[in-house]
């Protein structure tokens, strides 16, 4: 039978009195953005998609570009130094036009062989010229893909954000594979929201997807919530607002999971109207006070619901830390590796001492008994960089520490945004690899990728601080292509470059098939000032 639940709040007003402070969270590494035109705009954590024991991020980017590829999506595989060198860029595989690539998202082992999975929602307009999204599924192994194995959208409609949010949420029925949702919260050909639940197995098809819909269903978040009615089978929690344009009220809808899950809510929480947007976002907390009992939370407006179970509820009022601005929570974390989950509520317009908007993140940390007081605080660098809009966590270095990922996407002003990632460690690590703007120990050509390629391709190279540049701030690089002739095909890069990574492109469009090559020389390979540099590889063109 339906429960409806109407809940009175128990407030709690979080206040900004900072207690137990502890200088044991540490910024361990930045990536940030090109330039306005290339801005960092998400970053998730996705698990550990190639089995080597550390968990894996990516960070979404735009090219520039105003048709084709105008973003991209770079994979970060963690490593036991922390690196901050991206491994893998993904463009969007296909010839739609006017793409936009794209925002990642975890979606657990959904084939059950050991490896975590992922997606990247793109965007793209169809043949009426109106935007619809597209979810791209990709599969986790010893090497990594940039080919999906499944592409889902929606033909019918249009302008349906199709994919917005995508989200894991645990193996429901059992089986052995995880589920995950693709969300399309509404459409304009009919007005509806949807929620699609994807069956894992050993195929991923429209055909193994139960649709969730209904009227005034606009679903804006998900989250496993732990087996709240005791059955031995998780459930799923539903953010849904009830008007897609104001977002004034909401409610969460929860599914009880099972091996034949019920498409129709078995529990609807209803907003106590303390909170407007009540349900944009719901976070699985884990056990926070290690009672047993899986909490989750639930946002809205000015207030953080929490919930034990479905009838041990708290609201939390966070206005003070911030007025205005865009509230968010990561949880299901555990920063400080002592057993209790923790959680962390950011706040887009906190206003630092001075009464500069910068942002902020505050963190709570778990212990047997919740303390509302949180335990740490960072700011924002800049007014208006937007810090917390974006945050997310993964153990890239695998030492049992998560580290908590935050975006500042207008970094470092609304009018300037390149975007900037800050990673935080509650263990110190003194040797992460940053990339662009900052410093490889030598230089360094990478192998590109893809190799193979058609028609493009990205050449990665390293350039050091040189002791011996007489206070010079930057070195000479001369990048060029080859044919086996030797004949010149392309400057690549004839230039002064300052220390960091850099990454180009060759586009191979006018290119014949075939074995090409492509060197990197730093000055006068043969001189002995330790300012030459010269390396050559090999790459292959298949049309």
């Amino acid at each position: 039978m339906k429960k409806i639940l109407i809940l009175l709040t128990a407030l709690i007003c979080i206040t900004n009195v900072e207690t137990n402070a502890q200088d044991s969270l540490y910024l361990i590494g930045t990536i940030t953005g090109e330039s306005t035109e290339k801005q960092i705009t998400n970053v998730k954590g996705i698990g550990d998609i190639n089995g080597d024991g550390y968990d894996d991020f990516m960070v979404s980017s735009r090219t520039g570009k105003l048709v084709r590829d105008q973003g991209i999506v770079k994979l970060y595989l963690g490593a036991s130094d922390g690196n901050l060198i991206p491994d893998i860029t993904f463009h969007y595989p296909g010839a739609d036009t006017l793409n936009y690539f794209g925002t990642a998202s975890g979606i657990g082992d959904i084939n059950n062989d050991s490896y975590d999975d992922f997606a990247i929602t793109g965007l793209f307009a169809d043949y009426s010229g109106y935007g619809k999204g597209k979810v791209f599924i990709y599969l986790g192994g010893s090497t990594i893909d940039t080919i999906p194995v499944k592409e889902f959208y929606e033909p019918l409609w249009i302008e349906d954000d199709f994919g917005y949010p995508t989200e894991a949420v645990g193996d429901i029925n059992q089986d052995g594979y995880d589920d995950f949702i693709i969300s399309s919260p509404y459409n304009w050909s009919n007005g509806r929201g949807y929620a699609y639940l994807f069956w894992g197995g050993d195929t991923i098809s429209w055909a193994r997807c139960d649709t969730i819909s209904g009227d005034l269903f606009y679903p804006q978040s998900f989250a496993n919530i732990g087996d709240i009615n005791n059955d031995s089978f998780d459930d799923i929690a539903i953010g849904v607002i009830e008007n897609p344009i104001y977002s004034d009220s909401g409610k969460v809808f929860i599914y009880y999971g099972g091996n034949q899950m019920n498409t129709q809510p078995d529990t609807i929480i209803i907003n106590d109207s303390l909170s407007y947007d009540f349900g944009r976002i719901i976070k699985n907390a884990g056990d926070l006070n290690n009672d047993g009992i899986i909490d989750f939370f639930v946002l809205g407006g000015g207030y953080m619901s929490l919930y034990s179970g479905l009838y041990n509820h708290t609201s939390i009022n966070v206005s003070l830390l911030g007025f205005g601005g865009f509230l968010n929570i990561e949880a299901d974390l555990d920063i400080n590796s002592d057993g209790y989950n923790d959680f962390v509520i950011g706040n887009t317009n906190y206003l630092r001492a001075d009464s500069v908007w910068v942002g902020g993140i505050f963190i709570y940390l778990g212990s047997d008994v919740l303390d509302t007081v949180y335990n740490l605080k960072f700011e924002g660098e800049t007014r208006g960089s937007e810090f917390s809009k974006i945050m997310s966590h993964s153990d890239i270095n695998g030492d049992g520490y998560d580290e908590l990922i935050v975006l500042s996407p207008s970094y470092p002003d609304f009018n300037n945004p390149k975007g900037k990632v800050y990673i935080y460690s509650y263990k110190r690590i003194t040797d992460v690899k940053e990339g662009i703007k900052n410093t490889p120990n030598s230089f360094q050509l990478y192998q590109n990728y893809p190799n193979p390629f058609n028609p493009i391709t990205k050449i990665k190279y390293a350039v050091p601080i040189v002791a011996d540049a007489l206070n010079a701030s930057t070195t000479n690089i001369l990048l060029k292509v080859y044919d086996v002739l030797g004949n010149e095909i392309a400057t690549l890069v004839d230039g002064q470059k300052h220390p960091g990574i850099y990454e180009v492109e060759l586009d191979g469009s006018n290119l014949s098939s075939g074995v090409y090559f492509y060197r990197l020389q730093v000055g006068n390979p043969s001189a002995n000032s330790g300012r030459g540099y010269s390396e050559t590889k090999k790459i292959i063109l298949l049309k």
